[in-house]
């Protein structure tokens, strides 16, 4: 594997990390890492998909 190849791959499970840990501090759930980036990684998707994903949860808390 090249050295390039590697510095990818530590980017993207640091990125990852970084939006588990956002989701994490925004809504206060607690899981365990694996979990947390798992679900991180399906929310990111979801609000790729739909952009207005997260926007549409607000309001319900708001309502």
């Amino acid at each position: 594997m090249s050295l390039q190849k590697v510095i990818d791959l530590k980017n993207k499970n640091r990125n990852a990390k970084n939006i588990a840990l956002w989701c994490h501090i925004r809504r206060g759930y607690i899981f365990d890492l694996q979990g947390l980036r798992n679900f991180a990684l399906e929310e990111y998707k979801k609000s790729l998909e739909f952009p207005d994903y997260r926007d549409s949860k607000k309001k319900l808390k708001n309502d």
